[in-house]
């Protein structure tokens, strides 16, 4: 099986195509720029390697975004891994190519394209070659709450009010002082008792010398 790498490369939303020329196999064809994988080597070096080779870039190869197998009508076995790059150093320069064109990922129908290349390029012009948001920070808050600040997030799970004093206060009643709750049980003196033992006193203290001023009257 052949293997082979290949570059979305990418700038200001378009991407690159290449046009192979009338004397390689499948003359005239159009792919995306990369080449087979040497025996030993990685595939992001092949790529960076093919990319310096047709181009005369130095890329920045970024994620792997597609892999599939193809087999063509003659029995051959390709494997072609394709790898976005959406930046690069030097000039770009056509060398091994008939044409290069950047176009916009809606217009790919319009070339014909390799047979191996046609999943790639329906995928493209629906944008579903790779997740929009590929940010590892973001994806992670899609997966945990909003709040992640530890203290907000045990707030939740315990009582408003974590003052120890206050929670007791709801359990205990609102009035403390033993003396107030004793005089809630025992309910104060009746004042009519109180004036009556009063009076009594002092029809006691009246009488007998009343009695003393009659003696001294009536002698």
């Amino acid at each position: 099986m052949k293997r082979v790498v290949a570059a979305v490369i990418e700038k200001d939303d378009k991407v690159l195509v290449c046009q192979r020329t009338r004397h390689q196999t499948m003359p005239l064809k159009w792919e995306f720029p990369g080449g087979k994988i040497e025996e030993g080597e990685q595939p992001r070096d092949a790529l960076r390697r093919e990319l310096e080779e047709e181009l005369g870039i130095h890329a920045k190869i970024g994620d792997e975004i597609v892999r599939l197998q193809h087999t063509y009508p003659n029995g051959v076995i390709v494997e072609l891994r394709f790898f976005i790059v959406r930046e690069y150093s030097g000039q770009m320069e056509n060398r091994i190519f008939r044409d290069l064109q950047w176009s916009a990922p809606k217009d790919l129908a319009s070339y014909d394209f390799l047979e191996a290349d046609a999943s790639l390029v329906r995928d493209l012009r629906t944008q579903r070659y790779e997740p929009k948001d590929t940010n590892p920070k973001i994806r992670t808050q899609r997966y945990e709450p909003k709040d992640t600040n530890p203290k907000i997030r045990t707030q939740r799970y315990e009582p408003k009010d974590t003052n120890l004093e206050t929670r007791t206060q709801r359990y205990e009643p609102k009035d403390t002082n033993p003396k107030t709750r004793t005089q809630r049980i025992y309910p104060p003196p009746d004042r009519r008792v109180q004036n009556h033992a009063r009076d009594n006193a002092i029809m006691i203290m009246v009488v007998p010398q009343a009695t003393e001023l009659n003696r001294r009257v009536l002698t």
